[in-house]
């Protein structure tokens, strides 16, 4: 490969006329022999020997960029997955609390329901003993047929009328 490359060079500058070089301010023609071709050569590949050296350096540092951002790639996914695990444990935090509340929420209502079904039968059984005790001793299931009578007879009396709607009875 370095062979046809070194031809090819050649090639250019012979085609160039590289090699036709006039001699200082008098326009005598240089003559070119092989010798001068050979050291031209020489050197020709003593500067493409230091390009390679340089070449091959930096590979060599990008080679070890590609290392360091492939360790810095390696440090990112580490940081994903402990996001990841975080964002893992953060959302059974949540589920857990959502429960708690929920759970919370149910017994509340719970509470409530008991609450207003006692004060319900406790309510009705008070009121009921109020009512059989009031009959027991006023007797009003005797003042049913007196109020009914009253009622009766105040659909002619005015006088009567007017009381019974004063105490509230018609």
């Amino acid at each position: 490969m370095r062979k046809v490359i070194w031809l090819m060079i050649l090639v250019v500058l012979i085609l160039t006329g590289a090699f036709d070089v006039t001699y200082g301010n008098s326009g005598q023609r240089l003559k070119v022999t092989n010798e001068m071709i050979y050291q031209k050569l020489i050197e020709i590949e003593r500067r493409v020997g230091e390009i390679e050296k340089k070449q091959a350096v930096f590979e060599e540092r990008f080679k070890q960029i590609d290392r360091r951002f492939e360790d810095i790639d390696k440090r990112f996914e580490d940081m994903n997955e402990r996001f990841e695990d975080m964002n893992k444990r953060l959302d059974s935090m949540v589920t857990l609390m959502n429960r708690i509340v929920i759970g919370l929420f149910g017994l509340v209502a719970a509470f409530g329901a008991l609450l207003i079904w006692d004060r319900r039968t406790t309510i009705k059984a008070v009121s009921q003993e109020i009512e059989e005790s009031l009959n027991r001793k006023y007797e009003i299931e005797k003042l049913k047929p007196l109020f009914a009578a009253l009622r009766e007879l105040a659909k002619t009396d005015e006088k009567l009328r007017a009381i019974l709607k004063q105490f509230n009875l018609l």
